[in-house]
This record gives structure tokens, C-alpha cells and sequence, in this order.
């Protein structure tokens, strides 16, 4: 299972997601896409023998539960949903015509 589907499952989240990549619909959506990223600590864990404390699943869960409760306040006027549903249209026709 992949982190994303590790994510989804717990939240009941029944729709796809997306990768996203620096292709042209990326890049014009609004807002700081970066913060999202991802890193592979296998190489460090390795040569230190460290092992994380808590199973992924179980941190992903934990993580989950925390952020229900601890949820910041959101002005819903910071998100163009038009811009983020025209890119993600673009996005998957791009897929399409592969």
C-alpha cells in the first residue's frame, strides 16, 4: 500500500488522488505547492540501526486523529476551487493522451 492510500483509507476518502509533478497545470495553480514533500530516510535509519518507534500505519492513524481535533481555522475565501479543478482537468487529460 502507498502513503497516499495509507492516508485515504483512514479518512474513508473514496476518490482518486493525484501526483502532482512541475508540468504547466501545476505550476499555475495558486499557492505554495512545495511544502508537500516526501523523504526516504531507509539509507539513514540503516547505517544508524534506527528503527522508528511507531509502525507507519499506526503514526499515519495517530496523525490523523490528532489533526480532527487540532484543526486550524480555515478562510475558505484563500482557495480558487475553479483554478484547482481546471488544473486537475488538464492533469488528467494529459494522462489520457499518453
Amino acid at each position: 500500500m502507498g502513503d497516499t492510500d495509507r492516508i485515504r483509507s483512514p479518512l474513508g476518502r473514496p476518490d482518486h488522488a493525484v501526483a502532482r509533478s512541475t508540468n504547466a497545470a501545476t505550476l499555475a495553480m495558486p499557492g505554495n505547492t512545495d511544502q508537500h514533500w516526501t523523504i526516504d530516510t531507509t539509507l539513514i535509519c540503516e547505517d544508524l540501526a534506527y528503527r522508528e518507534p511507531v509502525a507507519k500505519d499506526e503514526a499515519i492513524r495517530r496523525t490523523i486523529a490528532w489533526e480532527g481535533v487540532h484543526a486550524p481555522k480555515v478562510d475558505e475565501a484563500m482557495f480558487d476551487y475553479a483554478a484547482e479543478d481546471a488544473a486537475l482537468r488538464s492533469i488528467e487529460s494529459a494522462q489520457r493522451s499518453r
